[in-house]
């Protein structure tokens, strides 16, 4: 698929917002701004940014059509995906991974740092999902962070690329359009590969031992295992895991 309409704003209370009001009219689209007032994560978390140096941007689905859970969480895993080829690019391959469910972190000297983020939101009519936006927000060219978003953040720029996030924003339409096209079950053993599924270590919040990522179940879960004596859990919030490095 192709998207064929993109608007940008200066300012906006969010792209994810403004894309669910155009698609009533058009089938796909792309909304990016240089600043939002309302931006958002997951878990009504606040994403900060300084005009004109983020990435923020939302592509944008209408659908009309019934989609199962693993559909759904497939679209969280398409925007994971796009952002990382995007990444690769930038020759970052070696500095950079996918933190679950939804962020992409980049190895500074200080350790992992949060480069982006993704936000999937689905509107439904029935049992018929109407619209999917996939909302990706990424650090380009902020040099510090100060303390307004509780855990470490790195940049592009502080990373040594030089690109604007408008260059960015394009490469993201070219990544994840052929994503996209792809099924569900393609896409997530792409995100598997993307997990280290199988060979990531972590830690789980409250839990004793060492937990290894041993699969994704049907809806895009995260299933885990106690290393020393097999106990299996299902994990569908990344606050609950800290990865050991």
């Amino acid at each position: 698929m192709t998207f064929t309409h993109h608007i940008h704003l200066s300012e906006v209370a969010s792209t994810n917002e403004v894309a669910r009001e155009l698609l009533r009219d058009v089938e796909s689209v792309i909304v990016s701004a240089d600043h939002q007032t309302g931006g958002r994560g997951r878990r009504g978390r606040v994403w900060h940014d300084v005009p004109g140096e983020s990435v923020l941007v939302t592509f944008g689905l209408r659908h009309n059509e019934e989609r199962s859970v693993s559909d759904l969480a497939a679209d969280m895993a398409r925007g994971c995906l796009a952002a990382l080829n995007v990444l690769r690019q930038f020759r970052l391959t070696d500095r950079i991974r996918c933190k679950y469910p939804n962020d992409v972190q980049a190895r500074e000297e200080a350790g992992w740092c949060k480069l982006s983020g993704i936000l999937i939101e689905h509107d439904f009519m029935g049992s018929k999902c109407q619209t999917t936006v996939i909302g990706i927000g990424m650090n380009v060219l902020q040099k510090d962070f100060g303390e307004t978003i509780g855990q470490p953040a790195t940049s592009l720029r502080r990373l040594g690329i030089s690109t604007t996030p408008q260059e960015v924003i394009e490469a993201l339409r070219l990544s994840l359009e052929p994503l996209i096209g792809l099924s569900s079950e393609e896409v997530y053993e792409l995100w598997r590969l993307e997990l280290g599924i199988g060979t990531t270590m972590v830690e789980l919040h409250g839990y004793d031992g060492q937990w290894k990522a041993n699969d994704l179940d049907e809806n895009g879960r995260l299933v885990v295992v106690n290393i020393n004596d097999g106990t299996q859990r299902i994990i569908d919030d990344g606050d609950t895991l800290r990865y050991l490095d």
